[in-house]
C-alpha cells in the first residue's frame, strides 16, 4: 500500500522502500526509505508479497515463510502481537 518490495532475478536479494512506521521494510528500523534498501537477513527467496503494513517472503524451497512489519492482530504468524522490524519465521502447523 505505502511500501514496495522487489526480488532480484536470482532470489538472492530482497529490496524494500517507502513508508516504514511499523518496520514493514525489514531493515530493523522504522525509517522511511526513498530508495530501495537491501533486507540483509533474507536470501534464497522464491516469492514476496506486500501487505498493508506488513511484508512476506517465501523461501526458494517453499518450506519457510518470513513475515515482518505491523503485527497488532497477529498477522505475522509468529505467535505474538508485537511489530517486527526484521523478518521472522512464521510458525507453521502444516
Amino acid at each position: 500500500r505505502e511500501h514496495s518490495l522487489a526480488l532480484s532475478d536470482t532470489g538472492d536479494t530482497v529490496y524494500a522502500w517507502g513508508y516504514n512506521a511499523y518496520g514493514q521494510l525489514g531493515d530493523n528500523s522504522t525509517t522511511n526509505r526513498k530508495v530501495p534498501t537491501k533486507i540483509t537477513s533474507l536470501s534464497n527467496i522464491k516469492s514476496i508479497a506486500a501487505g498493508c503494513y506488513h511484508s512476506l517472503a517465501l523461501s526458494d524451497t517453499g518450506d519457510t515463510v518470513y513475515a515482518w512489519g505491523r503485527n497488532n492482530y497477529g498477522q505475522l504468524g509468529d505467535g505474538t502481537s508485537e511489530d517486527k522490524h526484521y523478518p521472522v519465521k512464521v510458525q507453521s502447523t502444516w
